[in-house]
């Protein structure tokens, strides 16, 4: 498995290569909860990247083109809403990248702001690794299929809603 983790300047590779993955970058203000979501998800095969808050992923995201970013909202300098909006703005394929928020706070309009925000999905912490992977999978197929359908017919197709965590 390949992990890295992100600084200001550099990726810094960890672990051993399997670049056959899809890349997530996780965006988390807590080294802990980074470190944990990085082990589960790396023992699976992904390769990840890590950025400490909001303006870290964003300005990581000009060289780093994730597959998917799992976003904490309550971070310092940038928060995960504010985060998800800037990345919602940006120019080119990153703006159309599946988000993944975190939160640990399962109110109906925390979730809904999340969703206006521009996020794909959210998950409410703590979350396990089945709901985790589940989460994962089905926004990463579903940008498979956006990207592998005509364009006539994604036009006329209904949005499919959020996912939301079995919990």
């Amino acid at each position: 498995m390949k992990s890295y983790r992100l600084s200001p300047s550099k990726l810094v590779e960890n672990g051993s290569p399997n670049l056959l993955r899809r890349n997530i970058l996780i965006v988390d203000d807590q080294p802990a909860n980074r470190r944990l979501i990085s082990q589960m998800l790396a023992t699976i095969g992904y390769i990840i990247a890590e950025a400490e808050d909001g303006s870290e992923a964003v300005e990581s995201l000009r060289v780093l083109l994730p597959d998917l970013i799992i976003m904490d909202l309550e971070m310092p300098r940038m928060g995960g809403l504010e985060a998800i909006r800037a990345i919602r703005k940006m120019d080119g394929p990153v703006t159309f990248t599946p988000i993944l928020a975190a939160t640990g706070n399962p109110q109906p309009e925390t979730q809904a702001n999340v969703i206006q925000a521009g996020a794909d999905a959210y998950l409410t912490k703590p979350f396990n690794l089945q709901d985790l992977t589940r989460a994962i999978a089905e926004l990463l197929q579903e940008q498979q299929q956006q990207k592998t359908e005509p364009e006539d017919s994604a036009e006329s197709s209904p949005e499919s809603g959020p996912v939301e965590n079995a919990a």
